[in-house]
């Protein structure tokens, strides 16, 4: 429907009067500039689009439910993208990226690791040495093969 030059100075004036207030809700609801002012933007646009021919009235609700709507789209929006970009850099690259569980110390057994690891030596509590790793414990609890292990009683 063709718009006279009446309806398109009104709506210009409506705009012009929205514009900050709506700059200011967008800002404080994706905390950036930018995306603020491609949503504003969005919804204006939207407005001229499909509700242009719409009384004078009926504007400021119609434009205040859009922005809205293009927040929310935005919210779902950067929700699926960040779910996207942490799960495919979680897999990127392996071999720059350590699991964090090896930066954790083991406090149940602090020397085991160590012992069985540089020296090859065998702890007390283990009765006989390994034939399967490089530790010599035949029944290392390390490699997995001392699943029905016996413990000696510590010397007391």
């Amino acid at each position: 429907m063709a718009r006279t030059l009446d309806q398109t100075q009104a709506l210009d004036r409506f705009l012009a009067a929205v514009e900050r207030r709506a700059f200011r809700m967008a800002c404080v609801a994706t905390r950036s500039e930018d995306d603020a002012l491609d949503l504003v933007q969005e919804a204006m646009l939207k407005l001229v689009q499909h509700y242009s021919d719409r009384d004078e009235t009926q504007w400021g609700p119609l434009f205040q439910r859009i922005l809205q709507s293009k927040i929310r789209d935005w919210y779902r929006r950067t929700t699926v993208r960040n779910r996207w970009r942490t799960w495919l850099r979680w897999g990127a690259d392996e071999s720059r990226e350590t699991d964090p569980l090896d930066a954790v110390p083991d406090v149940s057994m602090p020397a085991v690791d160590d012992q069985v690891a540089h020296t090859g030596a065998r702890p007390a509590r283990w009765k006989t040495p390994c034939a399967r790793c490089r530790c010599g414990n035949s029944k290392c609890f390390f490699c997995g093969s001392g699943k029905n292990m016996t413990w000696r009683k510590p010397r007391a």
